[in-house]
């Protein structure tokens, strides 16, 4: 069985997905959405796959159902593809299914009722002693620059704030005599 997110180079990209969906859904995230070119890119690429395996089940966009998103994912999955690539696909694929269901291209979306796929949430990586040690360290506090730094990293270190949240932290936040 051939990979799910492979394109033959050789292969023309003809027939309506490729000559009218896909690019009416690319211009209308280019211009009326405004999305960065990277966006647009992965877009396109993630598409592109989805339209080569219709192509290879022989499914025309208008006759796609649930089930035929399913097996696709079902198949990206089983072919190793990573739970966070599939759910940036499927995001694509959502998006070009609303736009197309909503501008009257298509007579329903298929993916109305399509869950996202469970992604695993990393925990952050803990120092080791000495590269905290190392950490605090580093700044030089002969200098106004350097003690505010060393004060920094010790708050971050002490409470566990975000680097977004410590930058936002005022003298008047502070409680001196806590």
């Amino acid at each position: 069985m051939k990979h799910p997110r492979s394109i033959d180079p050789e292969k023309k990209e003809t027939g309506a997905y490729f000559v009218t969906f896909l690019p009416i859904f690319l211009d209308y995230l280019t211009v009326e959405k405004g999305l960065a070119k990277n966006s647009i890119a992965s877009y396109r690429i993630d598409l592109r796959h989805f339209g080569h395996w219709l192509a290879n089940q022989k499914l025309d966009l208008e006759k796609v159902e649930r089930v035929h998103i399913v097996r696709y994912f079902q198949a990206l999955r089983s072919a190793g593809v990573s739970a966070r690539s599939v759910a940036r696909a499927l995001a694509a694929i959502r998006g070009m299914f609303r736009f197309l269901a909503a501008e009257r291209h298509l007579k329903s979306d298929p993916t109305e009722n399509l869950e996202n796929p469970k992604l695993w949430t990393t925990l952050p990586k803990s120092l080791l002693t000495g590269e905290i040690e190392a950490l605090l360290a580093a700044p030089d506090r002969t200098t106004p620059d350097g003690l505010r730094d060393r004060a920094m990293l010790e708050l971050l270190y002490a409470t566990g704030l975000r680097v977004s949240e410590l930058i936002r932290v005022r003298i008047d936040d502070l409680v001196m005599d806590a």
